[in-house]
């Protein structure tokens, strides 16, 4: 999808979530496990190299954490949180589903986080269209409804399938499945043993 608007004219941002990665986003099933700042971080690095390679050097790629660091907690709440509505939050898809096996509170505030990063990036990088995952749906909406109300402004977004296994399930690293673009991880090609060639 990148490409496509690349190739549409599109000036596109990859962003990657330093900040979002160290909280989890509901998956409507279980809460995620914590990860290590550490195993984040070096995360960040390899996505970035990737999205460089895949479309070039000159490729944007943020990271979220650059702007949530500094980010005071009681300012978030005052500044973010006071225009989103639980009823809203609680109404999402994956959020409600979640709710019966037990959601925290740290992965029920990733919708404010990722709404404010559409508003971040909307304000410091002039971006009016936010796309992914159709399981991001009610994020992409959280960041239209912010930006709606806090700068009284008409922004977008879109979501795309996931790409799913033969069951159905999506494919990802925390499912198990994942497609990985590093040749090490996902071979294009099985090697040959001695008893086959």
């Amino acid at each position: 999808m990148v490409e496509r608007l690349k190739r549409a004219g599109h000036k596109v941002i990859v962003l990657v979530g330093g900040a979002t990665g160290r909280v989890g986003d509901p998956r409507g099933t279980k809460e995620r496990e914590k990860k290590e700042v550490s195993e984040v971080e070096y995360n960040f690095s390899k996505i970035q190299k990737q999205m460089k390679k895949l479309f070039g050097e000159d490729q944007l790629v943020l990271n979220n954490y650059d702007w949530f660091k500094d980010y005071n907690y009681v300012d978030f709440l005052r500044d973010i949180g006071k225009y989103v509505n639980v009823a809203y939050m609680v109404n999402k898809d994956l959020v409600k589903r979640q709710m019966e096996s037990g959601i925290s509170y740290a992965e029920f505030s990733y919708m404010l986080m990722q709404g404010y990063e559409f508003k971040y990036i909307f304000e410091n990088y002039g971006a009016t269209l936010q796309f992914g995952g159709s399981d991001q749906w009610g994020n992409l909406t959280t960041g239209i409804e912010l930006i709606k109300k806090l700068n009284n402004t008409e922004v977008y977004a879109f979501s795309v399938p996931l790409i799913v296994d033969s069951t159905g399930k999506k494919l990802g690293k925390s499912e198990g499945n994942a497609l990985w673009l590093y040749k090490e991880k996902t071979p294009s090609s099985k090697k040959k043993t001695k008893k086959e060639a």
